[in-house]
């Protein structure tokens, strides 16, 4: 659930929370607050915050500023790294902080609490680079069960650097407190960002630091921690947040409003010189040319150009939604960061008379965009949407020869807000137009006693093809692919080829001939061989180990996986066991299972299908997935035996 809190800050009503305020002065610990958490923590986190405030205020130039006091409780050895404390300041921004306080406390035998504290020397100041410095201390004389507490003061900037606040953390937080000062000069979108509410919400009017503002106080208690886990791809998505963004000012004589809708912010944004400004050069204009000259078809010219920029030019690495260096430059130093290469991409496509456009875009890891509000800053790249009649597709030519069909998984099922060369906008989600697979077929055959020799054939489709393209960028393929082989002791890669690797087709093909020796894939014991089929095809462990999960499981996309193997009994030798066929179907077409076994004369088939049918599982159907991943484990890790047939011998291979 996201919701506006308030859209203006001249509010006269003032709403009462309950629950009181729950922070205390800095070093009012008493010896209750060494237990002061929930137990369930004890053996699973390192520590617990007992209280966070944020207190931003403005003073009489209106630069913001933020107040941050802190006290944790340390559980356990781990959560000795709480007591390491950087303060990063912006040298554009003449960031700086003052009002530092900081003390361990301890528990003692006799129930007295003992006090250290730092003093300035304690405060260490580093030069990162010419952007950022550092300002740290550490927290003296603590170990598990103390109680550490800091504060201090941070010169963010001016008016439009008021922060945002996060009230998760990486640890469990008992309460957790925003509050507000701002002047009635100023105003700001307040959002509230996540699916949970507040426990305190309210305002107030009067006159703080000087100025007639409004008080503003958010607090949330009991926070569960929110941590990275298995298949999940963004943990800040699932954090309560309170999002801030300034929409006017009225501190001159003329008032002042900034973007207060997308329409406003697609102007501004076409209107700055390193986006919608961009032009081609005479080269650009000759190369575009020269690359659809006698192509009549819009597609087969937007394949064309698109091949040519995807191959052609290198991404820096940095993600941007503005160029760096002009897309002049890059076509010139074959280089640059993601603007100028989509920028350059969307510019060569209108010449060649295609419906083009930039969009931006927020990456997976960058946080989910709040489409009802107009906030710029949410995005951090931009790429191209070309438009052919009805339908659309969203391309970025940073990745390399990739298929166009396949979007990376940073940016596929995202909103784009797309910005036309006229200043109209849209909002286009994108999506894969290739289905990802991976259908693999090994012949397995016993040689020479206690090896196997595996033909193996490999389709790979979607982004299972792009993820081996991109291997084909960096390094070589064999040694690529001895590196996806390393934990299952191949012996030898006696051959190995790939089609379509350097194209930007959506399919790639594999053939390989492989022979390995592992007693956990083949041994001999008297007249029986065990040997497992899947080898080195095999999942070895289910990413979901928990046994409960509060949060979703998340895919970058729907994908089919198929193992199909078959085994040439040796000479003499006939089936003993085999594993039976199980299958599991999940409700509402998300997903399901199928492992089948065939025996047929000296053949044994088996065929392990995995069908995944959503990107994002709620937890309500954690446990069903879990089980169907469990279920993949352990059919392909299960053995088959063979048995010597009475008075017949094994019969060498080659």
């Amino acid at each position: 659930m996201n919701s506006t809190l308030f859209f203006g800050l001249m509010i006269s009503i003032l709403l009462i929370s309950p629950l009181q305020a729950q922070e205390r002065e800095f070093g009012d610990v008493v010896i209750s607050d060494f237990s002061a958490y929930d137990q369930k923590y004890d053996s699973t986190m390192s520590a617990v915050v007992l209280f966070e405030t944020g207190k931003v205020s403005f003073d009489e130039d209106y630069t913001c500023y933020l107040k941050i006091h802190r006290r944790l409780l340390i559980l356990n050895e781990e959560g000795l790294e709480y007591t390491n404390i950087d303060i990063p300041l912006l040298e554009a921004l003449n960031q700086d902080v003052d009002e530092i306080k900081a003390a361990t406390y301890n528990l003692q035998v006799d129930n007295t609490i003992t006090k250290s504290e730092i003093g300035r020397k304690d405060i260490l100041k580093n030069q990162v680079n010419d952007k950022i410095k550092l300002e740290s201390f550490t927290l003296p004389n603590a170990k598990k069960r103390s109680i550490i507490e800091y504060s201090y003061r941070k010169k963010l900037g001016p008016y439009y650097t008021m922060p945002d606040w996060q009230f998760h953390g990486y640890i469990p937080i008992n309460y957790s407190e925003l509050t507000l000062y701002v002047p009635n000069a100023l105003r700001y979108r307040l959002i509230l960002k996540g699916e949970d509410s507040l426990d305190v919400h309210e305002s107030e009017l009067g006159t703080y630091f000087g100025h007639k503002s409004v008080k503003y106080r958010f607090g949330k208690r009991d926070l569960y921690p929110v941590v990275d886990l298995p298949l999940l791809i963004n943990r800040e998505d699932y954090i309560t947040e309170i999002k801030t963004q300034l929409t006017g000012t009225r501190i001159g004589y003329y008032p002042v409003n900034y973007f207060e809708n997308w329409e406003k912010v697609a102007k501004h944004i076409n209107d700055i010189d390193d986006f919608g400004r961009q032009s081609l050069n005479r080269r650009m204009k000759e190369k575009v040319k020269l690359l659809t000259e006698g192509i009549s078809d819009d597609l087969q010219k937007f394949e064309a150009i698109y091949q040519f920029v995807s191959k052609e030019f290198t991404w820096n690495g940095s993600l941007r939604i503005f160029t760096g260096k002009g897309i002049r430059d890059t076509f010139k130093e074959r280089e640059g960061n993601s603007a100028d290469i989509n920028l350059m991409l969307v510019e060569m496509l209108r010449y060649a008379g295609l419906k083009a456009s930039p969009a931006l875009i927020s990456t997976k890891e960058n946080g989910t965009v709040l489409t009802d509000f107009p906030i710029p800053d949410q995005f951090n790249m931009v790429v191209a949407v070309v438009e052919f009649g009805e339908s659309a597709i969203t391309v970025d030519a940073t990745k390399g020869n990739r298929s166009y069909q396949v979007p990376s998984p940073e940016i596929v099922y995202r909103k784009a807000f797309v910005i036309r060369e006229d200043n109209s906008f849209g909002w286009l989600t994108t999506m894969p137009l290739a289905k990802t697979a991976d259908r693999t077929v090994v012949e397995l055959e016993i040689i020479n006693n206690d090896s196997l020799k595996a033909n193996v054939t490999e389709l790979l489709t979607g982004m299972y093809a792009e993820y081996v393209k991109k291997a084909y960028d960096t390094e070589d393929l064999e040694e690529f692919w001895e590196g996806e082989l390393s934990g299952y002791d191949i012996h030898t890669i006696k051959s190995m080829n790939f089609e379509n690797v350097d194209t930007i087709a959506t399919k790639i093909k594999v053939n390989a001939e492989l022979v390995f020796s592992n007693e956990n894939d083949v041994r001999i014991e008297d007249d029986l061989i065990y040997l497992n089929p899947f080898t080195f095809l095999r999942s070895k462990e289910n990413p979901l180990q928990s046994e409960k999960r509060d949060l979703p499981v998340e895919f970058y996309y729907p994908h089919t996986k198929v193992k199909m193997v078959s085994l040439k009994m040796p000479e003499g030798f006939t089936v003993d066991e085999v594993p039976e066929s199980r299958s599991y179907n999940m409700p509402e077409d998300l997903g399901f299972y199928r492992f089948q076994v065939t025996v047929q004369n000296d053949l044994i088939v088996l065929v392990s299908h995995l069908e995944i049918n959503a990107i994002r599982y709620d937890p309500y159907y954690y446990d069903m997935i879990r089980y169907l991943f469990q279920l993949l484990v352990d059919t392909q890790n299960e053995m088959i035996v063979l048995k010597r047939e009475v008075s017949a011998e094994i019969v060498e291979g080659e």
